[in-house]
């Protein structure tokens, strides 16, 4: 538990009040455990992103916490078990109903070829049922269910409430909207208002996973940039970014299969599972050992003229890995872009962190997704 001192003292830093909510809600979280406050964020971020397209999810988020708080919601059905349910699903579980163990959670389709089967979500060790329309049926009389329509035409929307209508489901029941259900709230690491592109940039990308965050740099600075350093310390992820290198003929990107450290040493790495959206990670327990440096003596044996953005997000080594780049931060003052959701206490410890690497940064926090996770801290 951090001291009052500290937590004032990084509170001090953010004078906006988009980060300043964002700020209480994750202290307010990591201070008594109240999961509210981290929906409450994702509402606040959804309202400061000025899109009135997300009806879809605050109908989900409204279902959130009505079960986490009156807790008389007990059975939660999704009406279609394809593409559309995908999103759906993870913000059901990122809202923490999937592992409650308050609500049960099932699909349902009129496909009868999947009827009795298990339909895998994000995470791959959980599977949830398939039940049959006249299964649901009988779930109609119970004021305790809910019924999430996941299928994305308007016509089928149309056909689905009907049919839940004949079956004697209230309007109360019928979740539906005629909006897509979104993740994203904006691009992530290059807010707008606060990320304007430099000339002749330099990015080091750290947790490169996908390559999808430097293509992203790509195009928010026009191909103006000197060079791109990616840092995927995954072997699958490593091979999948130098495919991507290669398919999008990326020129002045360099990639390496490392780990972004305090030190130079080999540490113990464990992998995310098969069908896990990333999640690799740093662990003492994991299996493969793996290269690791610290950015400061990385940029000694592949010099640079200059670094003017880093971007971090690896699940949890933030902090040891802007330990070992304090000399590259000091010389360089480069933009920061930093994960700040892997650890409770990570949006008080890093911005203190940074602050003390080089006291002249301006700080900015800001929530990406509808969904919990990624909350970045904007150093600049």
């Amino acid at each position: 538990m951090l001291s009052k001192e500290q937590i004032e003292m990084a509170r001090s830093f953010f004078h906006d009040s988009a980060s300043r909510a964002v700020f209480e809600k994750r202290v307010e979280y990591a201070a008594k455990g109240n999961f509210l406050a981290l929906l409450d964020m994702v509402g606040q971020a959804m309202s400061n992103n000025g899109d009135s397209s997300f009806g879809a999810n605050l109908k989900l988020l409204a279902l959130a916490k009505q079960v986490h708080t009156t807790q008389d919601i007990a059975t939660i059905i999704l009406w279609g078990s394809g593409a559309g349910s995908q999103t759906p699903i993870q913000l059901l579980h990122e809202y923490g109903l999937t592992t409650s163990g308050k609500v049960d959670i099932m699909f349902c389709d009129n496909n009868a070829k999947l009827w009795g089967t298990l339909r895998q979500h994000h995470n791959p060790h959980m599977r949830l049922p398939i039940i049959s329309p006249m299964q649901a049926q009988a779930f109609a009389k119970k004021r305790s269910c809910r019924v999430i329509i996941t299928v994305n035409s308007l016509h089928s929307q149309k056909s689905i409430v009907s049919q839940l209508t004949s079956y004697g489901f209230s309007d109360e029941q019928i979740i539906c909207s005629p909006e897509f259900y979104e993740y994203f709230l904006g691009r992530m690491y290059f807010d707008p208002d606060i990320m304007i592109p430099h000339q002749h940039e330099m990015f080091v990308d750290v947790g490169a996973y996908d390559m999808g965050n430097t293509l992203d740099f790509i195009q928010w600075c026009n191909k103006d940039y000197a060079k791109v350093i990616a840092l995927e310390a995954d072997a699958v992820s490593f091979e999948n970014c130098r495919k991507v290198v290669d398919t999008y003929h990326l020129e002045n990107v360099d990639i390496y299969q490392k780990a972004l450290y305090k030190c130079d040493c080999n540490i113990s790495f464990e992998s995310a599972p098969d069908g896990e959206f990333g999640g690799s990670r740093i662990h003492a327990d994991g299996v493969v050992s793996v290269p690791a440096v610290a950015l400061d003596s990385f940029l000694k044996i592949h010099p640079v003229d200059d670094v003017t953005l880093i971007k971090m997000d690896i699940e949890g080594a933030e902090e040891d890995a802007l330990s070992g780049a304090q000399e590259t931060i000091r010389k360089y003052k480069p933009r920061l872009a930093i994960s700040v959701y892997h650890k409770p206490w990570d949006v008080v410890d890093i911005p203190l962190q940074i602050s003390g690497i080089r006291p002249d940064y301006r700080f900015y926090l800001r929530h990406h997704t509808c969904g919990i996770y990624d909350t970045v801290l904007y150093a600049i």
